[in-house]
C-alpha cells in the first residue's frame, strides 16, 4: 500500500509541475483567460462558438484553433488587459468583423459582463512571443489602444488586415526573417484623424533584408497618420502590390527600390510625399496606373527593364523636372502616364523613342535630348535647366549639340522647344607587341580604335636559330592565342617561343581500356638525332609514320582519333595543340600478342625508327557481388544472430551497444536479463528503415532480418509496482519525455496523473472510459441503474438509457455549443471523466 502511495504523489507532483495552464484549470475552481489560436491541426483542438446581439442585429462567431498556439489575457492596470500570444508555428485566421470573431474578445467581454465591442479597447497591450511563425488574419484588427507592434524574429509572415487600423501605434518593431506582408496587414496606423493628409504623429518604420513580397494596401492610409520619412524596399523584394502604401503623407524623404522588384503596382506610392531623385532599377518590368502619382520627386531614372509604364503612373508629380527613359529599349507608355507635370527636360536614347513619347504623353513643349546610345549612371544628377553629362563604354563623350550633325558649337544649359543630340568619339587604344627576349623588338603599333581588330602582326624569327616563334597571345600564359579579336582596352600581346628539339620523339603506347592484365604504357622511341632542329623547320615534309597491326580497334592522339598511319609535323602540331607530348592511345581488339612500331621519316627516307612488343591479355572473368549487409543495433540487451548455419558475432562499442553487421532474413533473438530484483522488463523500443512486425512486449524478441537498418533498446520499470498497475511510471512516459522533449513531457505528466487518479477514484478493474457512451454506463451502473424520466423506446437500449440519466442529471450536455447534436462514439478527455465522476457522487 505505500508504494501505491509514493506512486500516487509522485504523479500528482507531475501534473501540478509539467501541465499547460489550460489542463490546470481542469482541477481549479476558477476558470483562467486563456485558450487555443493555433492552425496546425495536428495539435489538440478547441472549438469556440458564441451567438449575441450587437446593434440590433444577431452575431455569430464559430472557430476551431489548435493548442500549437495558445492567447492570455492578462491584468495589466485597472480596467485593461495585456493579451499574449504563445506557442510555436502559426496562428489560425479570425473572422472579418472587428468586434466578432476572436475568442479572447468573448473570454473578456464575459469576464467583465461587457459588450464585445468595447472588451476589445480593454486590450492596451500585445506581446507576441518567440516560436510563433504567422499572424493570423484579422487577428488584431481595430485594437486602437495598442501604442507599439513589436514582432519576434521566429514571425516569418502577417496576415491580412492583422494590425489594420491599431490607431494609437506610435512604433513598430518587424522580424527580421519575416518574408511576407499580406494585403492590408499594417495600413491605416497611428492617430486617427478625418483631416485628409494629416501627419501628426507619423511612425518610422526599418522594412528586414528577407523580405519578399509586399502585398496590395500592406501599409495603405486612409485616416490615420502612417510612416514617415525614408524609406527603403529591400533588395529580396520580388513584388509590391496595388496600394501598398498609398496616401502615406509622412514618406517626405527620399524612396529606394530594391534591386530585385519585378512590379510595382497600382497606386503602390500614390499621394506620397516623397522627394529627390526615383531611380527604377532594371530589375522592375512594369510599372503600374497611378505608382507614383502626386509625389514631389524632382526628378525620375527608369532602368532597362521597364517594358510597361501604366496610365498615370507618374501624373501629377509637378516638381519634376528631368525624367531619363534612355536605358528603356522599348516599353508602352499609358495615357496620361506624365500628365500635369512640369518636366522640362527628357532624355530618350533616340529619334523612334522620342516620337513614341512625344506622341503618347504630349511632351509638345518639353526638351528633348538624345543619348545616341548614352545612358547614366545609377547615381547620375540631374539638374534643372542643365543638360546633364550621360556614359558609353569605349566611347568618350563629346558634348551635346543642337543638331545631329553636330554643326556649331557643344552647349550644357537647355531651352524650351530644342532637341539636343550626344557626340560620341570612339575611344582608341595601344597595342604593345612583346617579343619575350627572342628576335628583335617590333616596331610601336599605330593607336586601334574600339572595336577593331590589329592588322599586320609581325612574324618574328629567332637571329640565333634556337627558338621557333609560334604567334601571339592575349596573355602571359599563352592561354588565348590573337586571332583578330575586337580590342576594348590597352592591350599587350606576348610572343609565343619553343626551343628547338634535339631529343627523342617517344609514343606511349596506353593499355586497352577493356581488357585486363595488359602492361602499363609502353614507350617506343626514335631518335631524329643531332640535325632534328634542322629537320623541324621543314615541318611539311618531316613526316612520323605508325606501325601495327590490323587488331588495333582505335589510335588517340591526346583526344584525337588518327585515321592514318602517316602524318606531317605540321599536321600532327596543330591536332596536338598546345601539347608537345606526343602520347598514343592504342586500344587492341583481341588478345595476344602485337608489334607497334614508330619512325621519324624525312620525305620517305626513315631517319630512326623503333617498335616493341605489346602483349594483351583476356578479359577477365565478372566478380560475383558482395552479399548486402545491414546495421543492428542493440542497447541494454544481449543478441544472438545466425545466418544459416553461420553465428554472427556483434562487437560491442564505446557506449555499450552491440553493434552488427547483418544479411537480410538472418535469425535475430534478442534478451533482457535483469541486473537486480528492483528492475523489470517492461517493453521494447524500435526505429527501423523497414517494417518490423513484432510484438514488443515479448522477451525474447525473435525475428528476420529486414533490408535495412534497424535499433532495439530494452525498456525496464520499477519491479515493486504491483502488476494491476500497469506502466505507472513505466515505459511511455519515459519515452515521450526523451524523445520530444518539454510539450510530450507535459502531455506524459497529463496522462500520467490522470490516470492515476482515476485508477484510486473509481471502482478496482473499472477500465476508463474512452467515449460519451462508456462514462454514461459507468456513473449510470454506479448509481444503480436508475430509470430516466424521459419516456424512451420499449426497447431502449442501457446506452441510450444510461446518457438520457446522465443529461437529466446535468452530467452531460445534451447537445454541443454550435448545436450538433452528439453521438454515442464521440470522444472524452480525461478531465471530462474526473469531472463527470465526481460530480455523480454528489448525486
Amino acid at each position: 500500500m505505500k508504494k501505491r502511495l509514493i506512486s500516487l504523489l509522485v504523479a500528482a507532483c507531475m501534473i501540478f509541475a509539467l501541465l499547460p495552464v489550460s489542463a490546470i484549470t481542469a482541477f481549479a475552481e476558477e476558470s483562467v483567460l486563456t485558450g487555443y489560436c493555433g492552425a496546425d491541426n495536428s495539435y489538440e483542438s478547441q472549438t469556440y462558438y458564441c451567438s449575441t446581439q450587437y446593434n440590433g442585429a444577431a452575431q455569430t462567431f464559430t472557430g476551431t484553433y489548435y493548442s500549437n498556439a495558445i492567447w492570455t489575457l492578462t491584468p495589466n492596470g485597472a480596467d485593461t488587459y495585456k493579451l499574449t500570444i504563445s506557442g510555436t508555428g502559426q496562428m489560425g485566421d479570425f473572422g472579418t468583423s472587428w468586434s466578432f470573431g476572436k475568442p479572447w474578445n468573448y473570454a473578456l467581454a464575459e469576464k467583465e459582463s461587457t459588450a464585445v465591442t468595447e472588451s476589445r479597447n480593454k486590450i492596451t497591450e500585445i506581446e507576441i512571443a518567440a516560436g510563433i511563425t504567422a499572424i493570423g488574419a484579422h487577428a488584431f484588427e481595430g485594437y486602437e489602444k495598442i501604442s507599439k507592434i513589436e514582432l519576434p524574429d521566429s514571425v516569418t509572415e502577417l496576415g491580412e488586415y492583422a494590425f489594420n487600423h491599431c490607431s494609437g501605434v506610435t512604433s513598430v518593431r518587424l522580424s527580421n526573417n519575416l518574408t511576407e506582408i499580406k494585403a492590408t496587414a499594417l495600413s491605416d496606423l497611428g492617430t486617427t484623424s478625418n483631416v485628409v493628409g494629416s501627419v501628426a504623429n507619423p511612425i518610422s518604420i526599418t522594412l528586414p533584408d528577407s523580405l519578399l513580397y509586399i502585398r496590395g494596401k500592406a501599409f495603405s492610409l486612409s485616416n490615420g497618420s502612417g510612416l514617415k520619412g525614408d524609406l527603403t524596399i529591400p533588395d529580396n523584394v520580388q513584388s509590391i502590390g496595388e496600394d501598398a502604401f498609398v496616401n502615406n503623407y509622412g514618406l517626405t524623404g527620399n524612396l529606394t527600390i530594391g534591386k530585385s522588384v519585378k512590379e510595382i503596382g497600382r497606386g503602390a506610392f500614390s499621394s506620397c510625399k516623397f522627394t529627390g531623385k526615383l531611380s527604377v532599377p532594371g530589375s522592375v518590368t512594369k510599372i503600374g496606373e497611378k505608382a507614383f502619382m502626386s509625389n514631389k520627386f524632382t526628378s525620375i531614372q527608369i532602368a532597362n527593364g521597364v517594358t510597361s509604364i501604366g496610365e498615370y503612373a507618374f501624373s501629377g508629380c509637378t516638381s519634376v523636372h528631368s525624367i531619363d527613359l534612355s536605358s528603356i529599349a522599348q516599353a508602352t507608355y499609358g495615357d496620361n502616364a506624365f500628365a500635369s507635370m512640369s518636366t522640362k527636360l527628357i532624355y530618350v536614347d533616340n529619334l523612334t523613342q522620342k516620337s513614341t513619347v512625344e506622341s503618347t504623353q504630349g511632351f509638345t513643349s518639353s526638351v528633348f535630348a538624345i543619348t545616341n546610345g548614352g545612358t547614366f549612371a545609377e547615381n547620375a544628377t540631374f539638374e534643372e535647366g542643365k543638360l546633364a553629362i550621360p556614359e558609353k563604354t569605349d566611347y568618350t563623350f563629346k558634348g551635346w549639340y543642337e543638331n545631329a550633325e553636330f554643326d556649331g558649337n557643344a552647349v550644357t544649359t537647355a531651352e524650351t522647344g530644342k532637341t539636343y543630340y550626344a557626340k560620341w568619339e570612339k575611344n582608341k587604344y595601344t597595342v604593345t607587341l612583346n617579343n619575350n627576349g627572342h628576335g628583335e623588338q617590333p616596331a610601336a603599333m599605330p593607336p586601334v580604335e574600339y572595336g577593331d581588330s590589329v592588322a599586320d602582326l609581325p612574324e618574328l624569327r629567332d637571329s640565333a636559330n634556337e627558338w621557333v616563334f609560334d604567334g601571339w597571345y592575349m596573355d602571359e600564359n599563352f592561354t588565348t592565342k590573337y586571332d583578330n579579336q575586337a580590342i576594348t582596352d590597352n592591350t599587350t600581346l606576348y610572343a609565343k617561343w619553343h626551343e628547338y628539339q634535339n631529343t627523342s620523339l617517344t609514343a606511349k603506347v596506353s593499355k586497352s581500356d577493356y581488357l585486363v592484365n595488359t602492361p602499363a604504357d609502353v614507350n617506343v622511341t626514335v631518335t631524329p638525332g643531332d640535325d632534328f632542329s634542322k629537320l623541324m623547320q621543314d615541318k611539311d615534309n618531316i613526316k612520323i609514320s605508325l606501325t601495327y597491326d590490323d587488331d588495333v580497334t582505335s589510335v588517340m592522339l591526346n583526344d584525337k582519333v588518327l585515321d592514318q598511319q602517316e602524318y606531317t609535323i605540321s599536321e600532327l602540331m596543330q591536332l596536338m595543340g598546345q601539347n608537345r607530348e606526343l602520347k598514343l592511345n592504342v586500344t587492341y581488339g583481341k588478345a595476344g600478342t602485337h608489334t607497334f612500331g614508330i619512325a621519324l621519316k624525312n620525305g620517305n627516307e626513315i631517319v630512326s625508327e623503333c617498335s616493341t612488343d605489346i602483349v594483351v591479355a583476356e578479359e577477365a572473368a565478372e566478380l560475383t557481388p558482395a552479399t548486402k549487409l545491414y546495421t543492428l543495433t542493440v542497447k541494454n540487451a544481449d543478441v544472438t544472430i545466425k545466418n544459416g548455419d553461420e553465428e554472427i558475432k556483434a562487437e560491442k562499442n564505446d557506449k555499450g551497444e552491440l553493434i552488427a553487421k547483418v544479411p537480410e532474413k538472418a535469425d535475430v533473438t534478442v534478451t533482457y536479463t535483469s541486473q537486480s530484483d528492483a528492475v523489470a522488463f517492461d517493453q521494447w523500443t524500435i526505429t527501423t528503415d523497414e517494417t518490423l512486425d513484432v510484438d514488443v512486449k515479448n522477451n525474447p524478441l525473435k525475428f528476420q532480418m529486414p533490408a535495412g537498418g534497424v535499433t532495439i533498446e530494452a525498456m525496464t520499470k520499477d519491479a515493486s509496482i504491483e502488476e494491476s498497475e500497469p506502466n505507472i511510471l513505466g515505459t511511455a512516459a519515459v519515452v515521450g519525455t526523451a524523445a520530444v522533449g518539454t510539450a510530450i513531457l507535459a502531455w506524459q505528466g497529463y496522462q500520467l496523473g490522470t490516470e492515476l487518479y482515476l485508477k484510486t477514484a473509481l471502482p478496482a478493474g473499472t477500465a476508463i472510459p474512452t467515449n460519451r457512451a462508456e462514462l454514461a454506463l459507468l456513473v449510470w451502473n454506479h448509481a444503480g441503474k436508475p430509470a430516466p424520466a424521459a419516456v424512451l423506446p420499449a426497447d431502449a437500449t442501457d446506452t441510450q438509457k444510461a446518457i438520457a440519466w446522465a443529461v437529466e442529471n446535468d452530467l452531460l450536455k445534451a447537445a454541443k455549443d454550435n448545436g450538433e447534436t452528439y453521438v454515442d462514439t464521440d470522444s472524452v478527455s480525461r478531465v471530462e471523466v474526473i469531472r463527470v465522476w465526481n460530480k455523480a457522487q454528489e448525486k
